[in-house]
């Protein structure tokens, strides 16, 4: 009778350490599954980041194309030389959207640098940047502009103005003409 009971108390002692363990299990398997979800959200993340980076940079990497095209084909040296400043300028700038995206640590709005930029500048230099992808479209583009200056973040504000351009391109039909009024 003694070895029947030490029998059904290590059965019922087992019974609850088995019960035990599952419990752990299942806390375990949540664990696993967020970390799983905290995984898979942080991959599409990371997808979505690198499409805008790859969209922020064709811009720059075309208009390096560009001028190097054409800077084969000139023999005359001082448009050489303004080709050469034209890559040497769009380099800096692809190679500073890169650092800020490697630097990048959370800023807030109001801890960006903010300078008096003329948007004439930045427009203009974004057309130079583009205007070989609306060549190879036939594509004109016009610019109209009231001359004028804000107080704005600089490398921001050209990647909204690159983006709307080169969208402006890639959305219109061939042989047309893209149109960017600035008016204060």
């Amino acid at each position: 009778l003694s070895l029947f009971a030490a029998i059904i108390y290590l059965i019922f002692k087992n019974n609850r350490n088995i019960k035990k363990y599952v419990v752990e299990l299942e806390l375990r398997n949540q664990e696993l599954n967020q970390t799983y979800s905290d995984l898979e959200n942080t991959l599409e993340e990371n997808a979505r980041i690198l499409g805008i980076v790859a969209h922020d940079l064709r811009s720059p990497l075309s208009g390096i194309t560009g001028y190097a095209t054409l800077l084969e084909d000139e023999e005359e040296l001082e448009s050489r030389h303004l080709y050469v400043n034209s890559i040497k300028s769009i380099s800096s700038d692809a190679m500073q959207l890169i650092e800020d995206l490697l630097t990048f640590d959370g800023l807030s709005d109001s801890e960006i640098e903010l300078n008096e930029i003329s948007v004439d500048e930045i427009i203009n230099y974004s057309i130079s940047l583009n205007k070989f992808k609306a060549a190879e479209k036939h594509q004109l583009i016009r610019y109209n502009s009231e001359h004028f200056s804000i107080h704005v973040n600089r490398d921001r504000f050209w990647r909204v103005i690159n983006n709307l351009l080169n969208n402006a391109i890639k959305f219109s039909p061939q042989f047309t003409t893209i149109t960017i009024n600035a008016e204060q």
